[in-house]
């Protein structure tokens, strides 16, 4: 049953025209198309690295099979917990680079350390614990 009074979104004549064909595709420039395709190149290495190295030092650690699937899991729970802390920290930023550069370098410049002591791993603990014991 019509009452006659139609909210102003449903009228006919609110003054927005009906939509004339397909909706065009806004254009990005090719500077932007790149940086969007970096990330996701950056993102996609990280996991091929991942895959690749995280197991055979975890055979050369002399890491349990058992504990394999537990290695696997912590990295999606942990983004899980602290993606969205990062991104609450990161939309209060006011630094004069932006809100979301410093910790884009921050965490690119981890990456990078964490990488380069995952696989050295064995020699830091070797000179480290070499050293501390005096041999």
């Amino acid at each position: 049953m019509e009452t006659g009074e139609q909210t102003p979104l449903l009228r006919r004549d609110s003054g927005v025209p009906p939509a004339a064909g397909p909706a065009a595709e806004p254009r990005r420039p090719w500077g932007q198309l790149v940086m969007n395709g970096s990330i996701l190149l950056g993102r996609e290495f990280c996991y091929a690295l991942e895959a690749a190295l995280v197991l055979p030092v975890l055979m050369t650690i002399g890491m349990p099979r058992e504990l394999y699937s537990i290695v696997w899991l912590i990295p999606p729970v942990f983004g899980f917990i602290f993606v969205p802390l990062f991104g609450s920290v990161s939309d209060h930023c006011r630094c004069r680079w932006g809100r979301r550069r410093p910790f884009i370098l921050a965490f690119g410049i981890a990456i990078i350390l964490g990488c380069a002591f995952f696989l050295n791993g064995n020699a830091i603990v070797d000179g480290v614990c070499m050293d501390s014991l005096g041999l």
